[in-house]
């Protein structure tokens, strides 16, 4: 028997409150509490979840009416499968996840948005402005491998979203692969919503970038 509010263990108490979070319950009333833990900490997931989510689709609809083709179909594809892999994940969990996991799955997203700004400030410090042709002509070596580096990052994370599609299904039929799905979608998900800070960019950069 466990909280609903907090999963506090709730075995051998008398009828009252929950000594963690002080929520009323009753021992003989199954409305009051749960056999397993769970509730609280899928309720506290989602209150993080549900504005990611939103962002995202904010992001889609800027994109849409921008006529931002590309970044829409990449938004789409990878923020699709991060937001169904993390939905599936925190109902298909039956223990809370780690947090110091759950973390390390946003280095991907963290690591693609220092290289962005990175790379648009030593593009301009470099060049003196940004490309006025397509691919590195005139770069320095430093930049060419700076921006190489960059892409590889902004590939792999679109090659997560389209691999998420694949693992899915697999980890949701396989009982011990299930605890996975939420970390993936993690992953996916603010890799995802890191793609879509390309709409902050000067456009003079990301006119270089998708040409």
């Amino acid at each position: 028997m466990h909280c609903l509010g907090c999963d506090y263990p709730l075995d051998g108490l008398p009828s009252g409150t929950c000594p963690e979070c002080r929520r009323s319950f009753d021992p003989a009333d199954e409305r009051t509490h749960q056999p397993f833990p769970g509730r609280g900490w899928r309720r506290r997931q989602f209150v993080w979840v549900v504005p990611l989510l939103a962002v995202l689709a904010t992001e889609l609809v800027i994109c849409f009416r921008a006529h931002e083709d590309t970044l829409f179909v990449f938004l789409l594809v990878t923020g699709l499968s991060g937001g169904i892999a993390t939905v599936a994940g925190i109902l298909l969990r039956r223990s809370k996840p780690d947090a110091r996991v759950a973390l390390l799955m946003t280095a991907p997203a963290l690591l693609w948005l220092f290289l962005l700004v990175s790379l648009a400030a030593h593009m301009h410090a470099s060049l003196g402005g940004w490309p006025r042709t397509i691919g590195n002509a005139g770069f320095s070596r430093m930049l060419e491998a700076h921006a190489d580096l960059t892409m590889l990052v902004f590939t792999g994370l679109f090659l997560s979203g389209l691999l998420a599609w694949l693992l899915l299904p697999v980890f949701a039929c396989w009982r011990r692969g299930r605890q996975w799905i939420y970390h993936l979608g993690i992953l996916v998900l603010t890799g995802s919503l890191g793609l879509g800070l390309l709409l902050l960019a000067p456009t003079a950069f990301t006119d270089w970038w998708w040409d």
